[in-house]
């Protein structure tokens, strides 16, 4: 199992900013930290596929009782699923990120900034995290979600 552990002074030793000056490195928080480009916000590509669709949840004229065909069995979930679902996905995002270290947004962009490939490292283990937990299998069936 691949794992990647940066101390604090690693990450800022490792990180220059655009003067050549050591960056600032932020105290341990998974919340946001004013030093970061809005960028280490983003969600990563292979994290996309997990979430409701929305890009056209505000389309003017859209008949009320239109449903996107991509979500239509969220929709139809029972909020008890929906629920579960979210809780487990989190569950096994946090996990991910945790296992490798990456626990802290600052943590995580350094790190992916410094070594691209790590992305796909990420996203094959929270596959195999996820392929592994029959209850997280089983609500995404109902939800018509699927492994990506």
């Amino acid at each position: 199992k691949d794992t990647v552990s940066l101390s604090y002074s690693a990450i800022a030793a490792a990180q220059q900013d655009d003067d050549g000056q050591a960056a600032k490195v932020p105290s341990k928080s998974s919340g946001f930290v004013p030093e970061l480009p809005y960028e280490a916000y983003a969600i990563p590509s292979w994290r996309a596929g997990y979430y409701y669709d929305v890009t056209d949840a505000w389309v003017i004229e859209k008949p009320i009782n239109d449903v996107n065909p991509k979500s239509a069995a969220y929709d139809a979930a029972s909020p008890q699923d929906r629920q579960t679902y979210s809780l487990l996905l989190n569950s096994h995002i946090k996990g991910v990120y945790e296992n490798s270290g990456l626990a802290n947004t600052a943590e995580r962009y350094y790190a992916l900034k410094n070594d691209p490939s790590l992305n796909e490292k990420l996203h094959q283990a929270f596959t195999e995290s996820v392929s592994a937990d029959p209850e997280m299998m089983e609500v995404m069936n109902r939800l018509g979600i699927s492994l990506s």
